[in-house]
């Protein structure tokens, strides 16, 4: 077993910028409450001297490497990006975590890939390849929800002023760039965009049928799970989560399924857009999930795999054209389930 690399960009777990008695950092002026973006990559550009200020370019930036993982030992990679956040809210409406390709990437671990952001961004005409057993993204952050969200006041240093943004909306974009993922198990957790990727209607037939590569791609071995996070862990016992992209998406798993009491969105942006679900031929099992909901949402959706939701509920919102296919199971049945459950 190889080693394990952590990155974990929190804008929550600094001070407020002061300068840098020792003089060994670059001086930031002030807190910064916008987008925090973890490039994977390197930084091509002019480093900071010490104890110069620090340009405005670089702010809420992370630069990390990743061509080179897996022949430096390491099999394992997780990065969390954690927007900056006041009482659970995003500060502002530029609030945002992001997780950023800007080049051609080609990450494959032996253990597993974890990419904790709610966007997933490329910046370019590439392919984005992800291949590990175990792989996962979303935003996975306890406590907080970004999406239709923002705290009521803007900081500027001890001043506290009324925010003229009364809710943050995470814009999904389409794009030139292509994400493959490769795992044994998939998972989608929280909140997840995509920007930069793909686009709708490409995989669209004239007589109808969906053909071809699409701009995101989720191949699982054996599962894709949609996981939601709790965010009034007081009051609700949901979890909630949504994927929600610009390109058409192709998903092969033998299993797909919310999480318990999980209540999960994927919705396809776009005319024409599709989401085609297909799979092997192995008769699969009912998963131990219970009481979980599924929405799928796109122009044309075709189901060609197993997807379950045992005592739950499924939704399929098709604007032109729905096919569930003979080799498929569509299933919201606790049958085959055995598992403690409860609720209070």
């Amino acid at each position: 077993q190889g080693g394990s690399l952590k990155v974990v960009f929190d804008a929550n777990d600094r001070t407020l910028g002061v300068p840098n008695p020792t003089g060994f950092a670059p001086v930031v002026e002030s807190e910064y409450f916008g987008e925090y973006t973890a490039v994977l990559g390197g930084y091509d550009g002019e480093l900071p001297a010490f104890s110069d200020n620090l340009d405005d370019s670089l702010r809420g930036k992370a630069y990390i490497p990743v061509d080179t993982l897996a022949a430096d030992g390491f099999d394992a990679l997780e990065v969390s990006v954690v927007a900056p956040l006041k009482i659970s809210r995003p500060v502002l409406d530029t609030s945002i975590p992001v997780i950023e390709f800007t080049s051609e990437t080609g990450l494959a671990l032996d253990r597993s890939i974890v990419l904790d952001a709610a966007v997933i961004r490329a910046t370019g005409d590439f392919d984005i390849a992800l291949d590990a057993p175990y792989v996962a993204l979303g935003y996975s952050d306890e406590g907080s929800q970004l999406q239709g969200n923002v705290y009521d006041l803007v900081i500027s240093g001890v001043e506290y002023d009324k925010n003229p943004a009364s809710t943050l909306d995470i814009a999904v974009t389409g794009g030139d760039a292509r994400l493959l993922v490769e795992a044994e198990m998939i998972e989608l957790i929280g909140e997840l965009v995509t920007q930069g990727i793909g686009s709708t209607g490409e995989r669209l037939q004239a007589d109808g049928s969906l053909a071809g590569q699409a701009g995101v791609e989720l191949i699982a071995g054996s599962d894709l799970r949609l996981r939601g996070t709790r965010v009034d862990a007081l009051n609700s016992q949901q979890f909630t989560g949504f994927m929600r992209t610009a390109s058409d998406v192709l998903v092969s798993a033998e299993r797909v399924y919310p999480a318990t009491l999980t209540d999960f969105d994927i919705a396809v942006v776009g005319a024409d857009g599709s989401i085609e679900f297909t799979g092997t031929e192995v008769e699969s099992d009912a998963p131990l999930s219970i009481a979980g909901s599924l929405s799928i949402d796109a122009d044309h959706i075709r189901q060609d795999t197993d997807v379950y939701a045992p005592l739950g509920r499924l939704e399929f919102i098709a604007e032109q054209s729905l096919t569930l296919t003979d080799a498929s199971l569509t299933s919201s049945s606790g049958y085959g389930v055995s598992a403690p459950f409860l609720v209070t």
